[in-house]
């Protein structure tokens, strides 16, 4: 193992003898070119409890820190960082796990990169990740690798940036108190899906294009701008959170409500592009008490207009407004909750509806 506990103006190599390396603290790894850190070795271990800045721009596309072989393990310390001229860390082997509890940054480019390389990576992020372009980019056709965020991940451009293909899955936690942003985009799918839990914050546009996938969302937390899902069988899942406008374009998706409802009706979700007999509304039986059994909504417990006719009613349409409502008794009046709003009023029916267990 080396240590490096001098200011140090030459890049580190790891080597088969040599694959573990720690930055002190107070202790700067300053370099003059694009990359200060490099290791195609496996099983290579780097901690930072330091600085590490690579100072030159030579080659687009590398990080400060450049991580090639399989296994590779990153732990930047809380308190130290990473900074490179183009992107702060890139990984390309098999099973590389980022630890980040300080910060990363790219000044032009990206601040993590899992590159096209890459296969189950796994990035936990606790501190702060900026790229003036992409905080996290993801460019992988086979594997879409696993970020964990309880801090914070931004860029001038798009916080979270994926690029894969058809198939490819991305898992995002934004765990509560974690915080993803970008000014263009928050998160951008291009080709490929994301199976996304936010717990925390997303500020901007979650945006699948036309040739992304089976999209999977559930919000818990705060999504400040719209949710656009593109192509494929999309899933978004109303849990408690709040967030802007939600389409789920191209394809047969689900919208499904369970944990509570908005609490006021400002705050109540707008399904942009809902498609009877294409598109599905899915009912939790915990949230929607007293709706029958899970499977399709039965006849019965279906209404159109805004009241409840008799105590069987229990999912309302307004067809002049949009509005869905649960009325908890069938009896009516102000108990009827509205629980969701279908921009340009579709002609549903009981058909669209599923109850879930």
């Amino acid at each position: 193992m080396a240590t490096v506990s001098q200011n140090r103006g030459a890049r580190i190599d790891f080597t088969a003898l040599d694959n573990v390396w720690t930055i002190d603290a107070d202790v700067s790894v300053f370099v003059q070119a694009d990359v200060a850190v490099v290791s195609v070795i496996a099983g290579s271990r780097f901690t930072n409890n330091g600085v590490v800045f690579a100072a030159f721009n030579l080659n687009n596309g590398n990080g400060a820190l450049s991580f090639l072989g399989n296994g590779a393990v990153i732990d930047n310390s809380a308190g130290a960082s990473i900074t490179g001229f183009d992107g702060g860390i890139t990984v390309g082997g098999n099973g590389a796990e980022i630890d980040n509890g300080g910060s990363v940054t790219g000044a032009r480019e990206f601040g993590v990169l899992f590159g096209s390389g890459s296969r189950n990576v796994v990035l936990d992020n606790s501190g702060n990740i900026y790229g003036a372009e992409s905080g996290v980019w993801v460019l992988n056709s086979v594997d879409g690798g696993t970020i964990d965020n309880s801090g914070v991940i931004r860029s001038g451009n798009k916080g979270i940036s994926l690029s894969l293909n058809t198939g490819v899955v991305t898992t995002i936690t934004n765990d509560e108190g974690g915080v993803i942003r970008g000014k263009e985009k928050a998160i951008e799918v291009n080709f490929g899906a994301i199976s996304l839990l936010n717990e925390g914050e997303i500020r901007g546009l979650v945006h699948g294009n036309i040739q992304s996938g089976n999209d999977r969302v559930e919000n818990r937390g705060s999504i400040v701008g719209e949710v656009r899902l593109g192509a494929g069988d999309d899933t978004f899942v109303f849990a408690g959170g709040s967030q802007g406008d939600v389409s789920g374009g191209p394809g047969a998706d689900a919208f499904v409500f369970m944990r509570k409802f908005a609490p006021k009706k400002a705050g109540v979700p707008t399904i942009v592009d809902f498609t009877p007999g294409e598109d599905t509304i899915g009912l939790s039986k915990a949230l929607f008490k007293g709706i029958g059994k899970a499977g399709p909504l039965k006849e019965k417990a279906f209404a159109f207009g805004g009241m409840a006719k008799d105590a069987n009613d229990r999912i309302l349409y307004d067809s002049s407004t949009g509005e869905c409502r649960f009325d908890r008794d069938g009896k009516g009046g102000a108990k009827a909750k509205i629980f969701a709003v279908l921009d340009g009023n579709p002609d549903i029916d009981v058909g669209d509806f599923l109850v879930l267990a």
